[in-house]
């Protein structure tokens, strides 16, 4: 199909696959801000409309300030020699997109040069020393069980999940203020965490002037507001 470029303006051609229309759209889950208009791209392009759709597509080329080098280097060498066969298929087994996400891994990692760790690096840290560890409830990549397993063997720890917040919990200033504390007495067990009952809602928009709508998921089901 022929659309309006993003930057430019002038028609250009527009091709999409389905692993690059995934991959676009599981990066938005990685922040609230971005995965609250995944809803509205999906059913505007249901309509036709495929501009917002394409604006996403090419702020997704710069990268999302990731650095795919440092990502392989040590995904391919920590992590992609312990799993197993039955471990991808398990991931796959889901209705999103299945086993795409493996796909970069599997073509980079067998020719991507070699590091192996020894079997201590991947033992838990079991230091008893003052802990924060936050988590958001929203996160795609990085869920609350990620804290808890790694709380198992910090004794001094303190877990916080902060309600609708995404991947980069630190970024708001709620949570910034919490670590500022934590670093200035070293007790995670007795910070202010009064902050925490004033985080926004979670909130979608419901139409491209920018119009939301407010969900409760405290509730079983949800609820709108």
């Amino acid at each position: 199909m022929n659309i309006a470029h993003p930057r430019l303006g002038t028609q250009t051609k527009f091709v999409i696959s389905e692993g690059k229309l995934l991959g676009t759209l599981r990066t938005q889950l990685y922040s609230v801000a971005t995965r609250s208009i995944v809803p509205l791209v999906i059913h505007q392009a249901y309509l036709g409309n495929y501009m917002p759709l394409v604006g996403l597509v090419a702020q997704s080329e710069s990268g999302q300030g990731i650095y795919l080098g440092l990502l392989f280097n040590i995904a391919c060498n920590e992590d992609f020699p312990r799993i197993s066969a039955e471990d991808f298929a398990q991931d796959a087994n889901n209705n999103f997109g299945g086993g795409d996400s493996h796909f970069g891994f599997k073509m980079v990692c067998p020719i991507w040069p070699q590091y192996r760790p020894d079997e201590a690096f991947y033992q838990p840290v079991t230091a008893n020393i003052p802990t924060l560890i936050l988590s958001g409830n929203l996160d795609p990549v990085t869920p609350p069980s990620n804290g808890e397993y790694s709380a198992k063997s910090l004794p001094n720890n303190h877990h916080i999940v902060i309600e609708n917040a995404a991947h980069t919990v630190a970024m708001s200033t709620c949570a910034s203020d919490i670590i500022n504390e934590f670093l200035t007495t070293l007790e995670p067990k007795s910070l202010d965490e009064s902050c925490l009952e004033e985080v926004p809602r979670e909130s979608f928009m419901t139409n491209l002037n920018g119009g939301d709508i407010h969900i409760d998921v405290s509730k079983q089901g949800g609820k709108e507001q």
